[in-house]
């Protein structure tokens, strides 16, 4: 009797924190009203939702990230990849060394109309704590089906924020 006790509570406390995260979690993503994080307050990198991040370290590399938009078209032709925007979006997304460090969510256009950039969720465990970052598709090489990066999940963890 005390084994299924203290087996119930501690799966009532597993349960209890990660309800918790995911409603921290929830509440960051759709209660954000451009005032960001505490983190992101303390880094200046605050956030109005469907803009870029334009606070963090720019490894982006993009003149002006705050122009991006999710491409809409899924027929439309990313180079140099030469995939459609529906091949790329999903793609896995890997380091040098192998190492998985996202999937690509949107496809990225310019003013213009241009795919320059991806977003990837990055980071998290298990889909909580996990947040869309900027790379521009000149840092990324396809490999096989894959998107190929020369950064770190480190790296990639202090790009600019998407949020759609």
């Amino acid at each position: 009797m005390k084994i299924r006790t203290l087996l119930f509570t501690g799966t009532t406390a597993i349960a209890l924190g990660v309800a918790s995260l995911a409603g921290a979690q929830d509440m960051n993503r759709s209660g954000n009203t451009g005032a960001g994080s505490a983190t992101e307050m303390n880094r200046g990198t605050t956030t109005a939702p469907g803009t870029a991040n334009t606070g963090a370290a720019n490894r982006a590399g993009s003149a002006d990230i705050g122009t991006l938009a999710a491409a809409e078209n899924g027929d439309m032709m990313v180079q140099p990849f030469n995939k459609s925007v529906d091949d790329v979006e999903g793609m896995d997304v890997v380091g040098a060394n192998n190492e998985k460090i996202g999937d690509v969510e949107n496809v990225l256009i310019d003013s213009s109309g241009k795919a320059t950039a991806v977003s990837i969720e990055a980071g998290g465990f298990l889909g909580l704590g996990a947040r869309q970052v900027i790379v521009q598709i000149s840092d990324l090489k396809l490999q096989d089906d894959r998107l190929v990066s020369d950064m770190s999940k480190n790296q990639v963890s202090e790009l600019p924020n998407w949020n759609d």
